[in-house]
């Protein structure tokens, strides 16, 4: 899957804090990732899940990473389990990120050992958005004193204006890589 840029595993597993909390999934540097998926099927929405997770502060760029991913039956080919996915990735890792790694799929509630070969899926459409002042969102900044522990859903349909490239995100990873 490309959930994780394979091209930039090892970053990209160093960068992944949301298991551990944080409110945005994946920050390199001064770049944010948050990573979300839904079923192409479903409406096209994708749910927030705090004031804190679409924020900027203290970012340079911050990027909504959005994949669709559809049910299939098992055995069907393309599809894959979350064991199949976690191993795949596992196998581009080096000992110590592949340690870290399991650490933070623990830190989720996923065990390699656990059975999850009843669900199969399919990788869809991927966008990629980047998040900006206009974006439809709600953060810290925006919200009244004492708003707290907001959950919200957001569009897509309205977020079109802001789709942005793959190269871009990585791009922007690099060069902030580079920088620091």
């Amino acid at each position: 899957m490309k959930i994780l840029y394979l091209a930039l595993a090892l970053l990209a597993i160093s960068a992944w804090g949301g298991p551990l909390g944080n409110p945005i999934d994946f920050e390199i540097n001064r770049v944010g990732i948050e990573a979300k998926a839904r079923r192409g099927g479903a409406s096209p929405t994708i749910s927030i899940s705090s004031e804190h997770q679409l924020d900027d502060s203290g970012l340079d760029h911050l990027y909504l990473h959005v994949i669709e991913v559809d049910r299939a039956e098992v055995g069907v080919k393309g599809s894959s389990t979350i064991s199949e996915i976690a191993r795949r990735v596992s196998e581009k890792l080096g000992q110590a990120e592949r340690a870290n790694y399991e650490d933070l799929l623990a830190a989720l509630g996923f065990s390699s050992g656990d059975d999850y070969s009843d669900f199969c899926w399919f990788e869809g459409q991927v966008k990629i958005y980047s998040v900006s002042d206009k974006f439809p969102r709600i953060t810290s900044q925006t919200s009244h004193t004492g708003v707290s522990n907001v959950r919200y859903s957001i569009a897509l349909s309205d977020c079109e204006q802001f789709i942005t490239t793959e190269k871009s995100l990585i791009e922007s990873a690099k060069e902030e890589s580079n920088d620091n």
